[in-house]
């Protein structure tokens, strides 16, 4: 493979993984109501959303979710943390 053709290739495949990922996300995006069932929501799930905005990593890591994402070599305590809580309830 020549100097041109390794370059068309690079393209042609950054085209292709390009296109894939737009093609994929437009389809997700009009697959949300199907795929959620956000309509059957009930107050329990509802509640839990409301009480952890930050998502799903301040639901399960809290305080330490600075730690998990900043700090990987103090990851083993936050770990500790988090089950101690999930254990105590």
């Amino acid at each position: 493979m020549n100097k041109r053709q390794a370059r068309l290739f690079a393209l042609v495949s950054t085209g292709i993984a390009i296109f894939a990922f737009l093609a994929l996300t437009v389809h997700s995006h009009t697959k949300f109501d199907e795929l959620t069932n956000q309509k059957n929501n009930t107050p329990q799930v509802q509640s839990g959303r409301d009480r952890h905005p930050g998502g799903y990593l301040s639901a399960v890591f809290g305080e330490h979710q600075y730690t998990v994402l900043h700090r990987p070599e103090l990851l083993p305590s936050a770990l500790l943390g988090w089950l101690r809580r999930l254990v105590q309830g």
